[in-house]
């Protein structure tokens, strides 16, 4: 399959796609944009995009991890639009403003995933 990978000095970024790379420079761009603004509001070390477990090819699984340990994970049902959402913090408590800050970058993977990636993987690096 495909992919996109990206490696700064910050993270690592893996895009997967299920045929020809149809994530424009433009939509990548965006994408690091939001990684950043994500990263600079909450100490995240990753973020995971994946096909949820099961049968369905419309259902993803969405889910990140603060540094300290908190977690997040959100199902992504991508058919019928408008997309669909559940999210499980495992009990962990979140500020508003940690989480609000990865809306936009949540529907921008919805766009990516309506679009032909099958996978995106974010690793923040240590600094």
């Amino acid at each position: 399959m495909p992919s996109i990978d990206i490696i700064d000095t910050f993270r690592k970024i893996e895009i997967t796609q299920s045929g020809p790379a149809d994530a424009s420079i433009e939509r990548v761009r965006q994408l690091q944009d939001l990684l950043t603004e994500f990263r600079a509001a909450t100490a995240v070390a990753w973020l995971d995009v994946k096909s949820a477990p099961g049968p369905d090819p419309d259902l993803w699984s969405y889910e990140f991890e603060h540094e300290d340990g908190r977690q997040w994970s959100q199902l992504l049902r991508t058919d019928p639009l408008p997309a669909k959402v559940t999210f499980d913090t495992h009990g962990d408590e979140w500020a508003i403003s940690e989480f609000a800050s990865q809306r936009a970058l949540r529907d921008l993977v919805i766009e990516f995933l309506i679009a032909g990636a099958t996978k995106i993987k974010v690793d923040w690096l240590a600094p």
